[in-house]
């Protein structure tokens, strides 16, 4: 069986017992195998040739050929798979590229917003005259900072760890970086 990755050509007959080579390359393009393939026939007929070539023939030939043309035929093929089995591989790599870049650049974001809620935190735990008392094993500030009432404070305070929280979850989640 052949692999789309393969690199390599096909050779067909037109006319072969069980399948014949435009079933062949039919077959071949449904199962997403786009080696290039070389169809040949006993007899050299136009309408054939055009048939094959919409199939995914890259080149014909009728008998008798000369053997020297087969082979540069299928040197071409060949050169022609290999330069499109590079492409492919190319833009592969480019596209891993840019999701590792935008997986870089979201680390990045979540570490510059996780600062800024840092220093948030700190600015309020500085100027809080605070008491603390622990709740559900999380410190809390209980006095009043100048910030607003120990409710709003209280709130502030928890909204922003949380915040800090969901950020740290999601930069431990990425992969990338």
């Amino acid at each position: 069986m052949i692999e789309p990755t393969e690199n390599g050509c096909i050779i067909t007959d037109i006319h072969m017992p069980e399948m014949n080579g435009l079933d062949l390359l039919s077959t071949l393009n449904e199962r997403g195998i786009f080696m290039p393939a070389i169809a040949m026939s006993g007899r050299s007929d136009v309408e054939l040739e055009i048939e094959a070539k919409k199939r995914g023939a890259i080149d014909f030939f009728g008998k008798p050929f000369a053997p020297e043309n087969l082979l540069e035929a299928v040197r071409d093929a060949i050169k022609t798979n290999a330069y499109r089995a590079a492409e492919a591989a190319w833009k592969t790599a480019q596209a891993a590229a840019a999701t590792l870049r935008a997986g870089c650049e979201r680390r990045i974001e979540l570490a510059e917003r996780a600062d800024v809620l840092r220093a948030e935190l700190a600015e309020i735990e500085a100027q809080a005259a605070m008491q603390e008392a622990t709740v559900n094993g999380a410190r809390m500030p209980v006095g009043l900072s100048g910030l607003g009432s120990a409710a709003e404070e209280r709130a502030r305070w928890a909204d922003i760890r949380a915040r800090l929280d969901a950020i740290s979850r999601e930069a431990s989640q990425s992969e990338v970086c």
